[in-house]
């Protein structure tokens, strides 16, 4: 388990796309830095442009979990 979890960290660390076959894919997305706001406060924040992991389910997994 280790082993895959180490590959999968190595690949989207790369940018790459990991697919899991049945269940969807990683991908790294880049997002540009923006203006925010502190839900607390309403205070002004910035929020740094970086990259982040989104996860899109294939439609077998949609399929299952919405049925």
């Amino acid at each position: 388990m280790r082993a895959l979890f180490a590959v999968v960290r190595e690949a989207l660390g790369e940018g790459l796309d990991v697919r899991l076959p049945g269940l969807g894919v990683l991908k790294v997305r880049d997002f540009a830095a923006r203006q925010g706001r502190n839900p607390r406060t309403g205070a002004a924040v910035f929020i740094p442009a970086g990259r982040r992991v989104r996860f899109g389910m294939a439609d077998e997994m949609r399929a299952l979990v919405n049925s």
